[in-house]
C-alpha cells in the first residue's frame, strides 16, 4: 500500500488516467467525476467476496455485462466509495455496464481486449505507490 506525505495531494483516478495512454484505458463512466482518491489497486473475479474501501481501483478478470455477479459488484463498489473498476467489456457491452457504473455512481474504464491483466495492474500499482507523482 502507497504510503502518502501529509503534505502532498492524493492520486487520483484523473491523474491516474492522465498519466497512461488512453490506449491502456478507456474511461466509459465517471458519475462522480475523476477527481477521487486512487489508494490501493486490487484484481479479482467477480464472484470474489471482497471488502471494497473507498479510493480502490478494482480489476476484475473474466466480467460481462450480462453476468449478474458483475453488476453485483459495481453496486458493491459504489457503495464502498470505490475510485475505479476496470474490465475489459466487448463494446456491445459498454452501454450496459456503463449505465450500471452511472446507477452506482462508479468510474469504469476499459482495457483493450487484448491487453495483459498483469501488465495492467503493474501499471495502476506504480502509479499508486510512486512517491511524488500528484504533486509533480
Amino acid at each position: 500500500m502507497a504510503v502518502v506525505d501529509a503534505e502532498q495531494p492524493p492520486l487520483t483516478v484523473c491523474v491516474m488516467l492522465e498519466r497512461l495512454s488512453p490506449l491502456v484505458l478507456e474511461l466509459v463512466a465517471a458519475p462522480l467525476g475523476v477527481d477521487v482518491e486512487a489508494r490501493r489497486v486490487l484484481i479479482l473475479s467477480p464472484s470474489d467476496e471482497i471488502t471494497f474501501e473507498a479510493g480502490d481501483v478494482v480489476l476484475v478478470v473474466g466480467a460481462t455485462a450480462a453476468d449478474g455477479t458483475f453488476l453485483d459488484l459495481l453496486e458493491r463498489a459504489g457503495e464502498a466509495g470505490v475510485g475505479l473498476v476496470v474490465a475489459k467489456l466487448a463494446p456491445d457491452q459498454w452501454a450496459t455496464a456503463s449505465a450500471q457504473a452511472e446507477t452506482n455512481g462508479v468510474a469504469l474504464a476499459v482495457p483493450p481486449a487484448t491487453s495483459d491483466w498483469g501488465q495492467v495492474f503493474v501499471l495502476l500499482r506504480t502509479l499508486v505507490e510512486m512517491p511524488g507523482l500528484p504533486g509533480d
